[in-house]
């Protein structure tokens, strides 16, 4: 497959891909960049593919951001950027809120589903509203955010596209 043949599904089949096998799997380990001091990552390689999920969490607060780009032979391909803040008591559950999408690979903005409940955290809901739904894959936007006892505890923006 040749860089101009490449399709959007080529490259969404490659985000389930490393989902299941790298960042969305917990069995991929976190590497630091040296040139981003205060950064994680998690990259994934498949083929001619790669992947990396870059992101920062501040020790002053709750707030993290970070970015996903996929390559096809080292070029840019599909980016997704998200930021926002969750206390670190959620985030167990919204680990399982986004490995629900991975596991049906369903794709609602590169996060979790529309609405997600979990019987070990029955004060906790989930919920992603997506801005635009039309181009799914492609030119996407919304904001995830954890409810508990129907308060806003934290929230992520997030908005990507692809390159090709």
């Amino acid at each position: 497959m040749e860089l101009e043949n490449l399709t959007i599904e080529d490259i969404e089949d490659f985000f389930w891909k490393a989902a299941k096998d790298g960042w969305g799997s917990g069995k991929v380990e976190k590497q630091k960049i040296s040139s981003l001091p205060g950064y994680k990552c998690i990259p994934f390689e498949s083929g001619r593919f790669s992947i990396l999920d870059a992101y920062c969490v501040t020790p002053l607060n709750d707030k993290s951001a970070g970015m996903m780009t996929i390559w096809f032979d080292k070029i840019p391909v599909w980016i997704m950027h998200y930021g926002g803040e969750y206390p670190e008591q959620v985030i167990p559950f919204l680990k399982l809120a986004l490995q629900d999408t991975i596991m049906r690979q369903d794709f609602i903005g590169g996060r979790g589903p529309k609405r997600f409940v979990h019987g070990n955290y029955p004060n906790l809901l989930y919920v992603n509203t997506v801005d635009n739904d039309l181009d799914r894959f492609s030119n996407f936007s919304g904001l995830e955010s954890i409810f508990e006892n129907g308060h806003t505890v934290g929230h992520h923006y997030y908005r990507g596209m692809s390159l090709i």
